[in-house]
């Protein structure tokens, strides 16, 4: 009897599988780290062939933990990271360069060049819903075809294929059979025109890019096919970038809601409505999902820094041993002791916009301590968050009395209340947060499984935790308007 739903949530730092059974219950789960490779500072780098591999071996794991054949699952669901991309050979289906991955900024200087182009300047705000970023798909795919002129061969004869992870995940899970893109995902890339409702080909005619390698566009919950990789057919009924579906998970389906993530790095998402309004620069707005012919779309600010800027004290600087560790150790000061760390080891994306900058920590002074540094990197995430919801509110007309938070790195209890302490405002989170990404995909896959209308599917329901701001308001503003300080001395760090 079929009974389940096996989902595969593939982040930035790892992949995991979750088994739901039809009440949307967790009843196995297994995750493994995927390879980061980073041979130069601006090179972060992903190997497809490994993220399929360690997906199929988590999927395997999970059923054989929890005693599940393949034939019990009714349907297959995917949430992915998103803007990391890849090209592949249509004919053996192997990767023709590593996956380059979101936070890559290896593209920056022909990101200069390429905003001066007419085709970009036109369509990149009004059409397609932001202002181009390094990891926007017109500028990493003029980026191969420029430095590797085997693989611009390829893509020009149409013998290339041209994917994030959900299109390689689906391509590979189907045989090749299947090369499709969501929405959700096409809209994150910057190839998506929201008004012409098709690829924008205005900016790959202009920008010398064969539109021979772009998938199809399928809505999120569709017919994605069938994989026979486990030893039973299992229907592929979702699929969805992972920050709308937690925001899905998160019950954020009327306008106005919102919600922001915290894994690698920090996404807030607010729900706009059915209809497309392009936004200012400093927002991009996407479709958060296409259900049945109805679309609904977002406002987005990403951040690219939050775990991963505790990965790197674990890592890079060697400080703590885990994750959780950096709570005990923060806690252990009263304050970071006049230390401010600008977590921009990326460039800052908001409010304005610098591929250039890096990480800096300022205030260090002999009395500075490890627990000082752990302290200023958890407030620091929070304030790079807080510095861009005034931008927010203004450009929305929303004012956010409440905040949604999930992903691994709203665990730390300090970090949520420094949230609520320098944007102002309540913050909710769920007790089960680090799982909401592969739990919105869940409820999608039994949607195209029909076995929920989005009118009877159940809202998620999970107890939670709530932080208000401690500290008085004339506090916050002056801790932010330092570290606002912070960030204008950081600028230009790499030019």
């Amino acid at each position: 009897m079929k009974k389940y739903f096996l989902i595969i949530d593939e982040g930035t730092t790892g992949t995991r599988a979750v088994i739901y059974d039809k009440q949307f219950r967790a009843v196995s789960y297994t995750y493994t780290e995927i390879t980061q490779y980073m041979p130069k500072e601006d090179i972060v780098e992903h190997d497809f062939e490994e993220i399929y591999e360690k997906s199929v071996a988590v999927c395997r794991e999970a059923m054989q933990k929890a005693g599940i054949l393949p034939e019990e699952i009714i349907a297959m669901g995917i949430t992915n990271q998103r803007n990391t991309q890849c090209v592949w050979d249509r004919k053996t289906g192997k990767p023709l360069l590593k996956g380059i991955v979101w936070q890559d900024t290896r593209t920056r200087k022909l990101l200069d060049e390429m905003r001066r182009m007419d085709c970009i300047r036109m369509h990149e705000v009004r059409h397609c819903g932001r202002r181009y970023v390094v990891n926007s798909s017109p500028v990493t795919l003029r980026w191969i075809m420029d430095h590797r002129p085997d693989i611009a061969e390829k893509m020009t004869a149409g013998e290339a294929a041209f994917g994030s992870v959900d299109t390689w995940l689906v391509w590979k899970f189907t045989g090749g059979r299947v090369h499709a893109m969501t929405y959700s995902n096409a809209s994150s890339l910057g190839i998506y025109d929201m008004i012409e409702d098709c690829w924008c080909a205005p900016v790959f005619e202009g920008t010398g890019v064969p539109m021979s390698v772009l998938p199809e566009l399928y809505e999120e919950v569709s017919d994605f096919g069938t994989t026979d990789v486990f030893g039973a057919p299992i229907p592929i009924t979702a699929v969805i970038g992972d920050q709308q579906a937690s925001m899905f998970a998160q019950n954020c389906r009327s306008v106005g809601t919102v919600k922001c993530t915290n894994g690698t790095g920090t996404f807030m998402d607010i729900n706009i409505g059915s209809k497309y309004v392009p936004p200012q620069t400093e927002l991009a707005a996407m479709v958060a999902w296409s259900i049945h012919g109805q679309k609904t779309y977002l406002y987005e600010r990403m951040l690219p820094v939050a775990g991963s800027a505790v990965q790197w004290l674990r890592d890079g600087l060697g400080v703590i041993k885990d994750a959780a560790e950096s709570y005990d150790m923060a806690m252990s000061v009263p304050d970071t002791g006049g230390v401010l760390f600008v977590t921009s080891m990326s460039g800052v994306y908001a409010p304005a916009f610098d591929p250039y900058s890096r990480g800096t920590i300022f205030g260090i002074h002999k009395g500075t301590k490890k627990e000082h540094i752990v302290r200023a990197t958890i407030e620091g995430i929070a304030f790079s968050l807080a510095d861009v919801m005034d931008v927010v509110a203004d450009q929305t007309g929303i004012a956010i009395k409440e905040l949604k938070i999930d992903g691994g790195a709203s665990k730390n209890d300090l970090l949520a209340q420094s949230f609520a302490d320098f944007i102002r405002c309540k913050v909710v989170r769920p007790q089960e947060s680090a799982g909401l990404t592969a739990a919105g995909a869940a409820r999608l896959a039994a949607v195209g499984a029909g076995i929920y209308t989005l009118e009877t599917l159940p809202e998620t329901e999970t107890e939670t935790d709530k932080f208000y701001p401690m500290i008085d308001e004339e506090t916050a503003k002056r801790k932010l308007s330092r570290y606002r300080d912070a960030v204008e001395r950081a600028k230009a760090w790499m030019k």
